[in-house]
């Protein structure tokens, strides 16, 4: 949070801005999102290609609390990217710098497996940071922890819409 009042007197005060219409229509693809993941387990239960619902990672499920510290994710990585974007002239060190946060990025989800950190390395510049550029990174800080959010309360409500865990 000190960093963004810091900000605030700096040239780059509009780094944290929250663009309020993109998050709404983040929202709007969160909500789909939501549907499209039920029809998707209730198909993979029906057909047969999956025995059970998903779990909340052991890691997670008694901490959902830390749902709220997934801005500072964007904090240490994608903000970053952008002053060493902005401000570094050599190319070969942008590059190296941002594999260097993209694989640290992504070995910080080794939770979800060999295929979370590959899909979750990509993310810090592929998404965060150029949503963040584009949109303030306000706006994919809070996108971020909002979709964070909707996976985790997707997985933990999946039992209870498809009834499996109503009585």
């Amino acid at each position: 949070m000190l960093v963004m009042i810091v900000m605030q007197f700096t040239k780059e005060k509009d780094m944290f801005r929250i663009s309020w219409d993109k998050l709404a229509q983040f929202c709007a693809f969160l909500a789909m999102l939501f549907v499209f993941r039920i029809y998707q387990y209730m198909f993979m239960l029906n057909e047969g290609l999956i025995k059970r619902l998903p779990e909340m990672p052991p890691e997670l499920s008694g901490r959902l609390w830390t749902m709220g510290l997934v801005f500072w994710e964007d904090m240490f990585f994608a903000v970053p990217l952008y002053f060493i974007w902005k401000y570094m002239n050599r190319k070969w060190l942008q590059i190296s710098l941002t594999v260097m946060l993209s694989i640290l990025f992504g070995l910080g989800h080794a939770y979800q497996c060999l295929q979370g950190i590959a899909i979750t390395a990509f993310l810090p510049y592929f998404v965060s940071y150029h949503f963040g550029k584009k949109y303030g990174f306000g706006t994919s800080m809070c996108g971020h922890v909002l979709y964070d959010f909707s996976t985790m309360m997707a997985v933990k409500m999946l039992p209870i819409v498809l009834g499996y865990g109503m009585f």
